[in-house]
């Protein structure tokens, strides 16, 4: 099969395939399967199985635990990146992922990748090295949650995914599940930052942050941005 170059181009700028050759890249794109997805549709659900690795090549996707019925927003995924590379190894997804917007995947079969990861030591050293940076984020995330105070946790997500014009683009929800935290206890966090005038109520029930120096000097901003 002929590849797409558009696969090709994106799976050369993924982390993952860096330093791989074209040739190889062509052979990959050339198995690989473009999925498109609506907005709130599941691409994976926690604890079934799979193996294959997706490539985001547009749209947004978030990353969540869910347990005794509350969901925990661990990750948002953007194009050029990855995911499944835990089911890659496992046979098992370690997570649901929910496509925030319209979304386009490449699908990266597992048979193909692994044949190209056992003869290719960069492929191999580039999955390790992937896999440590998830392994070091998991660990900022229970620092997080164990030293740093709500408050300071809703900062840095308000901070995190705020625009260029300051506004936010989670819900009070979206932001409850990202911060780790009830929903009830977030919206009084928030009515607290608006309270001081970190934190503007705009139109449509959107949030705004004006001044972005002002919200990371809010107690335990600084350290959650950094972790």
């Amino acid at each position: 099969m002929k590849p797409d170059l558009r696969l090709v181009r994106a799976l050369s700028r993924c982390p993952l395939f860096s330093g791989v050759s074209l040739t190889d890249l062509r052979v990959l794109a050339g198995m690989a399967r473009v999925r498109r997805l609506r907005a709130g549709e599941h691409l994976i659900e926690e604890s079934t199985a799979g193996k294959d690795i997706f490539l985001v090549l547009s749209g947004r996707i978030s990353v969540s635990l869910v347990s005794s019925g509350r969901r925990k927003t661990i990750n948002y995924v953007r194009p050029g990146e990855i995911l499944g590379e835990i089911g890659f190894f496992t046979g098992r997804r370690s997570a649901t992922c929910i496509c925030e917007q319209p979304t386009e995947v490449a699908v990266v079969r597992y048979a193909e990748l692994r044949r190209l990861i056992r003869r290719s030591t960069t492929l191999a050293l580039n999955v390790i090295g992937i896999l440590v940076r998830r392994l070091r984020a998991a660990d900022a995330e229970i620092e997080r949650l164990t030293f740093v105070p709500v408050l300071g946790r809703i900062a840095a997500v308000l901070l995190e995914h705020a625009d260029d014009r300051g506004m936010v683009g989670l819900s009070v929800t979206g932001i409850a599940e990202r911060v780790g935290a009830t929903r009830e206890t977030v919206s009084r966090g928030i009515t607290r930052l608006v309270r001081i005038g970190v934190v503007h109520r705009a139109p449509g029930q959107r949030l705004q942050v004006p001044d972005p120096g002002r919200l990371r000097a809010v107690p335990g901003a600084a350290e959650a941005c950094a972790a």
